[in-house]
């Protein structure tokens, strides 16, 4: 029975059927244009993402001065006006006659 049972299994296995065929052939044919399309896509989004991340860069850093020159600015016109009325006590102009 051992010889029948090998001589049936190579007799099914030897024949391929058309379904199977048809499946490794498309199997052979669409795995490598979806890795291409996988590769190329991820090669167009990393760039993309990197032009993204640098005009947020650019805007964030922008920003930051923008911040820093609204908290430095009443402070600089404080001290401008601190020294503007200590220069007119110093030279005599000031309209109370002096401190």
């Amino acid at each position: 029975m051992d010889r029948s049972n090998a001589n049936v299994l190579a007799a099914s296995l030897g024949k391929p059927k058309l379904s199977g065929v048809m499946s490794a052939l498309f199997v052979a044919l669409s795995v490598p244009i979806l890795i291409f399309i996988l590769l190329f896509s991820y090669y167009e989004n990393s760039a993309e993402i990197a032009s993204i991340l640098d005009q947020e860069i650019a805007k964030t850093r922008q920003l930051s001065v923008d911040d820093a020159e609204d908290f430095i600015n009443p402070i600089a016109n404080t001290l401008r006006l601190i020294a503007g009325t200590a220069y007119a006590c110093v030279s005599g102009d000031a309209i109370s006659g002096g401190i």
